[in-house]
């Protein structure tokens, strides 16, 4: 063989070979991604089943807990999608550090997984709270200080329990902790089973709304100065057909998640209406208070509604208080201020509900344009054998008369209750002492033989 042909065999060789590592090369290189998240370079769904499926057939005690950072949506929207990235990297290398042993992925757009193949459920709660302090510290992005917070869910491996049904699990939890306004959750069959309920009761409650499966409860409230009963609260209740009566606290949230509580809470004026031409036809004159979402106050037509409605059905709008939560106002106070004002400017009494148990304080409320506060019943049921609850009730009365507002009074559970509250010149009171809210026949008989009528 002359040198020649040595020389290129050589080079043939060294190309073939060059070759063959380019193809291993780009075969890695795209294993690398179907296994790993191109943003973060974590693992991705892909790889947390391939690496878990063999721990969970080797019986190891798993946890698996899945992370959502909250409000990445308005960070995205605010500052920019360029910054939401860098805030995920940032989530992710914190993820890193937390625990060497964890297998650390990235599902989605803001939500993570942390894996353990070896975990003591004793141990978890501790493990959440430096979880907490992690993630949880400010992240500064140019000039731009941030403060980190996220939900999670945990789940944890149990004999014929895969991989997939881990994270259900630990997505059900998270989804319970989101409801309840918790930071984390931990998995357990009673969430799953509520979890099945509430989906069903989804799908029931427009249902519900158009075949009249709702009623009203009414709740009296005593004129404290006439000692006469000149108010009601309109409370909604579902009398399912084959669940009996779901209280509020089960479907309210339901209703403001999927966006029925604008033809919720339509029902109950339009309901609170007739009932108080009934009651007029009676020779009663009662006041009504009805509940309104912050859902109903981002919709610029329900006011429009309200006022309209309640002229077509001749019902003076002094005849109705609309009441309203703190958080209701705080989440948009530029909005929530701008429909207020247009239902107060229309003649209708506006009254903030469960007031102290919100962020809010009296000073942001005299900016706005309403006329009533509720004090939440958490300050008033143990009012007499608690001096922190007499000095909180004592001030907002106080406090609330030198902004030219009146005051409610709820969870008034007894005699001495309503006398303190009186002597200190609150305009009106509620509570089981003087009646649990009642369907309308109830209610009829308790007002025709109560010493208050």
């Amino acid at each position: 063989m002359s040198v020649d042909s040595s020389v290129e065999l050589q080079q043939l060789a060294s190309e073939f070979t060059s070759m063959q590592q380019a193809i291993v090369a780009r075969e890695q290189a795209i294993e690398h991604q179907a296994f790993h998240d191109p943003l973060t370079n974590l693992a991705n769904r892909n790889q947390l089943h391939r690496i878990c499926e063999p721990w969970i057939e080797a019986g190891s005690s798993m946890a698996v807990c899945l992370i959502n950072i909250r409000r990445m949506t308005e960070v995205n929207v605010t500052l920019g999608h360029a910054v939401g990235d860098e805030v995920i990297k940032e989530v992710a290398k914190r993820l890193c550090h937390i625990n060497p042993n964890a297998l650390a992925c990235r599902l989605s757009g803001d939500e993570f997984v942390l894996a353990f193949k070896e975990f003591e459920h004793s141990t978890f709660d501790s493990f959440l709270t430096m979880l907490q302090v992690h993630i949880g510290q400010n992240y500064c992005y140019k000039d731009i200080s941030l403060h980190l917070q996220f939900t999670a869910g945990v789940s944890f491996s149990q004999p014929g329990v895969d991989i997939v049904t881990l994270l259900r699990q630990a997505d059900t939890a998270l989804q319970h902790a989101k409801i309840n306004k918790r930071d984390y959750q931990i998995y357990d069959a009673n969430i799953d089973k509520n979890s099945i309920e509430r989906f069903q009761l989804i799908n029931e409650l427009k249902e519900a709304i158009e075949q009249n499966q709702l009623v009203l409860y009414y709740q009296p409230k005593l004129n404290l100065v006439q000692q006469k009963i000149t108010h009601v609260e309109a409370l909604v209740r579902w009398i399912h057909p084959k669940r009996g009566i779901i209280p509020p606290d089960t479907f309210i949230p339901i209703a403001e998640k999927t966006m029925q509580m604008d033809a919720l809470t339509r029902w109950v004026i339009s309901e609170a209406i007739t009932q108080y031409h009934r009651w007029q036809a009676k020779g009663v004159n009662m006041c009504i208070a009805v509940n309104i979402s912050a859902e109903n106050l981002k919709d610029e037509q329900f006011c429009h509604w309200v006022i309209d409605t309640l002229a077509h059905h001749s019902v003076p709008v002094s005849a109705f208080t609309l009441e309203i939560t703190e958080d209701a106002v705080v989440s948009d106070p530029k909005l929530a201020v701008k429909q207020l004002t247009l239902l107060r400017n229309n003649g209708l009494t506006l009254s903030i509900d469960d007031y102290g148990t919100g962020y809010s304080s009296l000073a942001q409320l005299k900016q706005l344009p309403v006329d009533e506060l509720k004090i939440d019943k958490s300050f008033v049921q143990k009012l007499l054998h608690t001096e922190t609850d007499q000095i909180i009730v004592q001030s907002t009365l106080q406090l609330a008369h030198n902004l030219g507002l009146k005051v409610v009074a709820e969870g008034i559970e007894d005699k001495e209750t309503l006398q303190w509250l009186t002597e200190r010149h609150c305009e009106m009171g509620q509570g089981f002492y003087l009646s649990r809210p009642l369907p309308e026949l109830q209610f009829n008989d308790w007002l025709s033989q109560s010493e208050f009528n």
